[in-house]
C-alpha cells in the first residue's frame, strides 16, 4: 500500500530572524473597547490593553511582496485566541498562551510591497500588546516524531502516519475534493464518482487522495434522507479508496450545533446568504474557559462530535485510516485521525472528550 509515485508535503515551518522592524502598540489605532496604557518596563512608553477591542498597525512596510515573520509581544492571564487580519483580510487566528509576564508569539504573514496594515481583532479578546515586529522569513524543518502520539494506534493509522512522515517535505500527493454525490450510487466503486472519473479522463490516473465532507452530517436537516445519503456515500467512497491503496481525507463544515440555522459561515463570510451567529464561548462558565456542561452550547457541541465520531468508528472497524483537519481556530492544522479516538476535536476539549 502507498507505493504510488505521489506522496505528501505538509506545509510546516518555523521562522528565524534576520532583521526586525518594530511597531509600538501605543502608536497604533485601537477601537473604543480597547485602551492605551502608559507604563514603564515595556518597549516604548506603554502598551495596548485590548480587552473587548481591536488594534490596528498601519504603515507596516515591506520592501518586496512575500512572506514575512510577524512577532507579537504580548501578555495574557489565560489562554486566548484572536483574529489576525492583514490588509483587511482575515489571515487566521493566533493562539496566545497564558503568560506570567511579557512573551512572544510568531506566525508567518504575506505582505504586499509598500505599506500594509496588520490588525489583531477580538475573538476571545483580553490580551495586552506591547509591540509587533516584522522580520525576514526563513523556513526550517520540523522534527517529526517517529510514531503517532496515540498509544496503541491501529495498524492502519501507523501505516499511514509512517508513509506521510517518510515523504514529508519530499513529494506532493495528487488529490481532489469531491462535491456533488448525485451521480454516485451508494456502495459502488469509488472510481465511478463523477469527480474521480473526470480526473481519470483528463490524466489517465486515479487520484491517490480523495477528499470528502461531513457538510450535511450535522445541522438542523442532518436527519433528512438526502443529507444522510450524502454522508453515507462519502463513507462508502472512503472505504473504497483505502482498499484500493489510496488515502481518504475528511473535512467538516460544522453547522450551528444548536441547529437553529443550517449554516456554517459567519456573517462576514456568507456573501449575503444564511449565516450562523453561534458562539461556542457561551458553552463556558462566565469569565472562564471552563466548560459549562449544563449549557445548551456545550451539549450541542458534544452531540455533534459524538455523531461524527460514530462515522469514524465505522471506518475503524473496517481498518480504514485517513487525514482529518478538524474544525479549528487556525484552520491550518493537518491531523492524522486515529479512529479509535472516538471523538475528534481541536481546541479546549469538553470534559470526557
Amino acid at each position: 500500500m502507498f507505493k504510488r509515485n505521489t506522496a505528501v508535503f505538509l506545509a510546516a515551518t518555523l521562522t528565524t530572524t534576520a532583521f526586525a522592524t518594530k511597531y509600538e502598540a501605543e502608536s497604533a489605532t485601537v477601537s473604543s473597547e480597547a485602551k492605551i496604557v502608559n507604563s514603564s518596563g515595556v518597549s516604548g512608553t506603554g502598551y495596548a490593553s485590548l480587552q473587548e477591542g481591536n488594534i490596528s498597525f498601519t504603515g507596516v512596510t515591506a520592501e518586496t511582496a512575500g512572506k514575512y515573520t510577524l512577532t507579537i509581544h504580548y501578555k495574557a492571564g489565560d489562554y486566548k485566541a484572536n483574529y489576525l487580519k492583514v490588509n483587511g483580510a482575515t489571515a487566521g487566528t493566533i493562539d496566545f498562551a497564558a503568560t506570567t509576564g511579557w512573551a512572544d508569539v510568531t506566525t508567518a504573514v504575506t505582505l504586499k510591497a509598500g505599506t500594509n496594515t496588520i490588525a489583531i481583532e477580538k475573538y476571545w479578546g483580553w490580551i495586552d500588546v506591547d509591540y509587533i515586529d516584522i522580520s525576514a522569513y526563513e523556513s526550517a524543518p520540523f522534527k517529526l516524531s517517529a510514531t503517532p502520539v496515540t498509544p496503541n494506534a491501529t495498524e492502519s493509522a501507523v501505516k499511514l502516519y509512517s508513509f506521510l512522515r517518510e515523504n514529508f517535505g519530499k513529494k506532493t500527493i495528487s488529490g481532489i475534493m469531491t462535491g456533488d454525490m448525485s451521480g454516485y450510487t451508494l456502495g459502488a466503486d469509488f472510481k465511478t464518482h463523477d469527480d474521480v472519473k473526470y480526473i481519470y479522463t483528463r490524466t489517465g490516473k486515479h487520484p491517490a487522495l480523495v477528499g470528502l465532507d461531513f457538510l450535511f452530517a450535522t445541522g438542523p436537516n442532518a436527519s433528512q434522507g438526502w443529507n444522510m445519503e450524502y454522508t453515507d456515500k462519502a463513507i462508502s467512497i472512503a472505504k473504497g479508496i483505502w482498499k484500493a491503496g489510496g488515502i481518504p481525507a475528511f473535512t467538516w463544515h460544522w453547522k450551528d450545533p444548536l441547529d437553529k440555522k443550517d449554516a456554517f459561515y459567519i456573517q462576514s463570510a456568507a456573501n449575503g446568504g444564511e449565516y450562523t451567529d453561534f458562539d461556542f464561548s457561551t458553552g463556558f462558565k462566565p469569565g472562564t474557559t471552563e466548560w459549562d456542561t449544563e449549557s445548551a452550547a456545550y451539549k450541542g457541541i458534544v452531540a455533534d462530535i459524538d455523531h461524527i465520531a460514530d462515522y469514524f468508528l465505522e471506518l475503524q472497524k473496517e481498518g480504514v485510516a485517513g487525514i482529518f483537519p478538524p474544525p479549528a481556530r487556525s484552520g491550518r492544522q493537518v491531523v492524522l485521525v486515529e479512529y479509535q479516538f472516538g471523538r475528534p476535536f481541536c481546541g479546549p476539549l469538553p470534559p470526557g472528550i
